[in-house]
């Protein structure tokens, strides 16, 4: 539950839209069916977690994740991977996010 505590906490840290956009997307439940589709081990699935939270604060990048999914995953299909968490997460929040920004705007 560390982890969870420090997502959320992190997560607290940014401004609301991004707030809101990344908390009304399941995507630590989309980093589980990518993991579950690549048999990857829960102590893999949690790694990949932690890293696109990483990404969704700012506190990282997608180089820095490229890197962790080549390195501490790898094997074959990690290039599927690195692009389903890109199609199937950071897209759909970038979308929302750009829906909340107009939405505020007016």
């Amino acid at each position: 539950m560390a982890l969870q505590e420090s997502i959320k906490e992190q997560i607290s840290k940014l401004p609301k839209a991004n707030q809101q956009a990344i908390n009304s997307f399941d995507w630590e439940k989309q980093c589980r069916v990518i993991g579950e589709k690549h048999n990857l081990m829960d102590s893999e699935i949690t790694g990949l977690k932690a890293e696109v939270t990483l990404v969704l604060v700012g506190l990282s990048d997608l180089r820095t994740l490229h890197r962790y999914i080549d390195d501490e995953i790898g094997g074959t299909g990690w290039q599927e991977i690195e692009s389903y968490v890109i199609e199937n997460i950071f897209s759909p929040i970038g979308e929302i996010l750009e829906i909340i920004e107009k939405h505020n705007a007016y």
